[in-house]
């Protein structure tokens, strides 16, 4: 018997099954010309597989998923208190690093929705000014520039470099610590010289990020800050 739920997506074009868990979701991915049978006996002899890998994205998702109806929201890896306030005067910061708090604006006809965009907005506003600040100093650390330093809006992943040497910072990384942080900079611009995940990449990023690997699995439990 089949222990979990999956989404099951045929094709005329696919020959092989696969199988992937994403967002704490099974999908799998079949041929039109394999039966239900053997497509269950397949899923089946997946299933040692799949079960531990789901469970550890269902806990990572219960625990870094952003709650809009929580009274903290995690900013560098820190919980600030999200305040909702009728009003802020101007000299009130929507984001108060010093007091670590998140002020946003509610009303009666505030939404999810309205709530989300302010919130989003303020933390974009933030990562702006942090990451593009922070990668000028590993810029400076590792001696890898970049041709330009940009923050874009991605659901998933943290960051990325061009072939032109352009490299785009998610404004997610807000959420994330600061070491999480330096380590998916400096794997960006390492991706200057080694446009690939090669061993010459992971050698030259051991070289300016020498815990690297132990970053990577951290990283890994993070995914559910990339999906709000």
């Amino acid at each position: 018997m089949i222990e979990f739920e999956y989404t099951l997506e045929r094709s005329s074009r696919r020959r092989t099954l696969s199988i992937q868990i994403d967002r704490g979701r099974v999908v799998v991915k079949a041929p039109l010309f394999v039966s239900e049978a053997d497509l269950q006996q397949w899923v089946l002899s997946k299933q040692a597989w799949v079960t531990p890998r789901l469970v550890q994205q269902q806990k990572a998702l219960s625990k870094h998923s952003i709650d809009l109806h929580s009274d903290t929201l995690v900013v560098n890896g820190i919980n600030y208190q999200l305040e909702k306030v009728s009003q802020l005067t101007p000299e009130e910061k929507t984001i108060c690093h010093t007091g670590r708090c998140v002020r946003v604006k509610v009303n009666a006809r505030s939404t999810d929705q309205s709530i989300r965009r302010q919130l989003q907005a303020s933390l974009k506003g933030a990562a702006q000014q942090q990451l593009i600040a922070r990668t000028e100093q590993l810029v400076g650390f590792t001696g890898l520039k970049p041709s330009s330093v940009n923050i874009g809006s991605y659901t998933s992943k943290w960051g990325q470099c061009s072939s032109r040497g352009e490299i785009s910072l998610n404004w997610r990384l807000i959420h994330l610590s600061h070491t999480l942080q330096d380590y998916v900079i400096i794997h960006e611009l390492c991706h200057l010289k080694e446009m690939n995940h090669s061993p010459r990449f992971w050698a030259l990023v051991s070289r300016f990020f020498p815990e690297y690997q132990l970053a990577k699995q951290e990283i890994k439990d993070r995914f559910a800050y990339l999906k709000w």
